[in-house]
């Protein structure tokens, strides 16, 4: 059976790849990815992960800063996607021999879009898993070829999550693909929660009002939230209870769903004036939120109650 992957999230999309390398059965016969991007404060053109891999492994490599018909694949009998964040042209989802399929960090139609580890932990989820789907030309709404799943753990971080579930899609994939004659094809119905929109920057911000509040176990305005938490906590208040213990464990699941990229952050009042503060781990007690390790502005990561004087 011949590939053509295309993946570009971190080292994610290469333990994808690395799997089907190692499958005997499985041969690819190209890999498309985005192209070198500038890193770190010098700048300097950084290829993706899988580009690496795949030169390392002398697998032919692309890297279109657009997809249009000008750019050459081989043939093949699937297009294959795994974490790659750009949507193929409907007119590439024919090309192979039996398709273009996308395997999906979600259990489809649960959390179509870019950051489903992100808001399956922000909404409480105990579980998840990936979906092998067949692509069409809206993303993650094709038809359902197989599914396997995992638990979520209250201790587990967009970034632990995420390893867990590109584990188990390498794991599971290769045993898909050959299967997949014999597989069951269903559509999709609606998804019953909200679009895993990908979140920037701006969108760990939370105003230090709310951060006080879920600490002392107060209740506070969930629509001064940034817009994707704000999305997440109304679905949450529609679905479940909004008491304080909803309203503290938010934060705390938001804390752990956004960890690394954007990350939570706040204002906090000082006497030299407002300085940006990262809330880096927390935990529950009796429904109030316990920060455990932050980073205040000009400072390295500590324990909140090392610095916590330091704020007014």
């Amino acid at each position: 059976m011949q590939l053509v992957f295309f993946g570009s999230f971190k080292h994610y999309s290469t333990m994808i790849l690395q799997s089907l390398v190692a499958s005997r059965d499985l041969h690819i016969v190209g890999v498309v990815t985005t192209p070198p991007a500038p890193v770190g404060p010098q700048k300097i053109l950084t290829k993706t992960n899988v580009h690496l891999f795949a030169e390392k492994h002398h697998l032919p490599v692309s890297t279109p800063e657009f997809l249009t018909p000008e750019v050459n694949l081989p043939q093949a009998d699937f297009f294959l996607v795994a974490g790659y964040g750009k949507l193929l042209p409907a007119s590439w989802l024919k090309t192979p021999r039996l398709g273009a399929i996308n395997l999906h960090f979600s259990l489809l139609p649960k959390f179509r879009g870019a950051n489903p580890a992100e808001w399956a932990i922000l909404l409480g989820e105990t579980t998840t898993g990936v979906t092998l789907i067949t692509m069409a030309e809206e993303f993650d709404t094709g038809s359902i070829i197989a599914q396997a799943s995992l638990s979520i753990t209250p201790q587990d971080t967009r970034e632990t999550l995420y390893d867990k579930l590109y584990t188990l899609g390498a794991r599971e994939l290769p045993g898909m693909l050959k299967q997949y004659n014999s597989l069951k094809i269903t559509p999709q119905g609606t998804s019953p929660t909200p679009t895993a929109y990908r979140f920037k920057r701006a969108d760990g911000y939370i105003p230090w009002e709310i951060i006080t509040a879920a600490v002392t176990g107060q209740a506070y305005d969930g629509s001064r939230l940034p817009s994707h938490l704000r999305t997440a906590y109304r679905y949450l208040q529609l679905n479940q209870s909004s008491d304080i213990s909803h309203q503290s464990s938010f934060i705390a699941r938001a804390i752990r769903a956004l960890k690394g990229f954007p990350g939570v952050w706040t204002y906090a009042p000082s006497a030299k004036g407002k300085k940006r503060l990262k809330l880096l781990s927390a935990h529950l007690t009796n429904s109030r939120l316990i920060l455990d390790q932050v980073q205040l502005e000009g400072l390295k990561a500590t324990p909140f109650n090392q610095i916590k004087n330091q704020i007014l």
